[in-house]
């Protein structure tokens, strides 16, 4: 009958279209199971449905283990109210927002992660339901905060240099006065007023002597460039870490050192302190706090024939195999949330690798760990024996001396130390300079030049380049001085001029060495 035969054709369609949407449901969900992000479906907080990428997030072993169980567990407590507000939001309105939302979950193993979620209301099962897509964002978080992190470094270094430049001014005229006093006081008949006063003196030069080495710490923070390399003294670097890092280990250890002279290795100052600030932050960070007469961190410095090594124990809690077998991958911590990133030794080991060395670590659970860094050593002697007498002891040359400065205080400081030994005129300007050094002429010429390499208007290394072109055989004469390597073309000067640069603050020894032997060769004794 042609009813019977329409019927079956309907039938024939119906099973054709159920075929295909079981198929396609089919593609569906082999598609949101593979997803490469997390796929739930919520009804108010509980979970009816999650594929394998959420359940992994979440540290479940299985789809299965978070059917039922309600989101708001796996969500960081200070914003499950504002997720399960949302959440309702969303099923009341319909309306989904533009930009995802980001939480902090927390895994069932402890893991904590950020991950931005967007929602959407959907039926299921004839309900209205919230479809979420979740995307765990933790690395791509981690690196902005490096990023972050780099430039705020590389701000405060530039804050540094300037910081340095303008300390160290005041600084050296600080100094100078204070040795310069040191040397009258001597002068007076000894009694006690004499000894207090030396005292006194003594104390203050220590003072500035601690604020010196603070500005000369962040002067080497802002010449932090990975591609420079200088000679480096290990020692000095080990030092400038144990500063930095003062305040965690006063609480924790004592410090026991034991140095022997080894050679300068080839490096990059401030990288090489990255190292050492981080390996002693982490000995003081592996002990208990307040009890700092048991504990010690030990730094030991020694060679071999090729080799610097730089070793830091302690004796905190120790790792096992399996720890320091993971201690160099990246974002591998053993510490709380919020105390450490996973990236400072593995930074580390790449800072060390990069200057052609190894950093190695032995420890034992309970009793503490040891890193050693090996650094290839620098084949000549980088300390040679001082001359046995000072300068004072040598057989003086006067000398004229033009002292170029438009810190006043420090061109008069000088000029009071030097005026015994020299005949010193003072300027405070490369023009003034240029000015005094045209006058002089025959035996009113000058023998030094004292130059400060950062000044208004016309620079020490603009004074030099005139000089060099007007005045041709001065240019030898000049000693420039430096409150920073940073500005002003300083960074140029050094590298390209044979003249001294005297970093500020400078004693007067190594200004009258610097002039010594200027002069001598302006001036040979007959």
């Amino acid at each position: 009958m042609p009813g019977d035969d329409s019927g079956d054709s309907d039938r024939a369609d119906l099973e054709r279209t159920e075929s295909a949407l079981e198929e396609s449901e089919q593609r569906f969900r082999s598609v949101v199971q593979g997803a490469p992000d997390g796929v739930v479906i919520l009804r108010g907080p509980v979970l009816l449905y999650m594929n394998p990428r959420a359940a992994g997030m979440l540290g479940l072993a299985s789809p299965e283990q978070g059917i039922g169980r309600r989101i708001t567990e796996f969500i960081h407590p200070d914003e499950v109210e504002l997720a399960a507000t949302r959440i309702q939001e969303t099923l009341r309105t319909g309306i989904a927002p533009d930009a995802p939302n980001e939480y902090r979950s927390q895994s069932i193993n402890g893991r904590e992660l950020t991950v931005e979620i967007k929602s959407i209301r959907i039926d299921f099962d004839g309900k209205p339901a919230v479809l979420a897509f979740a995307r765990d964002v933790t690395d791509r978080k981690a690196l902005e905060s490096r990023v972050a992190q780099a430039e705020r470094l590389s701000a405060l270094g530039v804050l540094s240099a300037g910081v340095a430049h303008e300390i160290n001014n005041p600084l050296a005229y600080l100094l100078l006065n204070l040795e310069f006093i040191e040397q009258q006081i001597r002068l007076l008949p000894e009694d006690d007023d004499r000894e207090t006063l030396l005292r006194r003196v003594r104390e203050a030069q220590h003072g500035a002597d601690r604020v010196a080495t603070i500005v000369r710490d962040l002067r080497t923070f802002a010449r932090d460039d990975p591609s420079s390399r200088a000679p480096v003294r290990v020692e000095d670097a080990l030092e400038a870490a144990v500063t930095q890092a003062e305040g965690e280990i006063r609480r924790k250890a004592r410090v026991v050192r034991r140095y022997q002279p080894v050679a300068e290795v080839l490096g990059n100052a401030a990288r090489l302190e990255q190292v050492f600030v981080n390996l002693v932050t982490n000995a003081a960070q592996s002990m208990a706090a307040d009890d700092p007469e048991h504990q010690t961190i030990t730094l030991e410095i020694s060679q071999d024939e090729t080799t610097v090594k730089v070793n830091v124990t302690d004796t905190g809690s120790g790792m096992s195999e399996e720890v320091q077998g993971h201690i160099f991958d990246p974002f591998f911590t053993t510490k709380p949330p919020g105390v450490g990133t996973g990236l400072g030794l593995p930074i580390c080991q790449g800072i060390v690798r990069a200057h052609g060395g190894t950093l190695e670590v032995v420890s034992t659970v309970g009793r503490g760990s040891s890193f050693v860094v090996n650094l290839p050593r620098l084949r000549d002697d980088p300390f040679p024996a001082r001359e046995a007498t000072s300068i004072g002891a040598r057989p003086r040359i006067r000398g004229r001396v033009l002292i170029v400065d438009d810190d006043v205080n420090v061109g008069r400081t000088l000029s009071l130390a030097l005026r015994k030994d020299h005949d010193v005129t003072v300027v405070t300007s490369g023009e003034g300079a240029l000015a005094a050094l045209r006058t002089a002429v025959g035996s009113e010429e000058f023998d030094a030049i004292l130059c400060d390499v950062l000044m208004p208007g016309m620079t020490g290394g603009e004074l030099l380049d005139r000089v060099r072109s007007e005045l041709p055989g001065l240019e030898t004469r000049f000693i420039f001085m430096s409150g920073g390597l940073f500005g002003g073309g300083t960074e140029e000067l050094a590298e390209k001029s044979t003249n001294r640069l005297l970093e500020k603050p400078f004693n007067l020894q190594a200004v009258q060495e610097a002039l010594h032997r200027v002069v001598s060769r302006a001036r040979p004794r007959p």
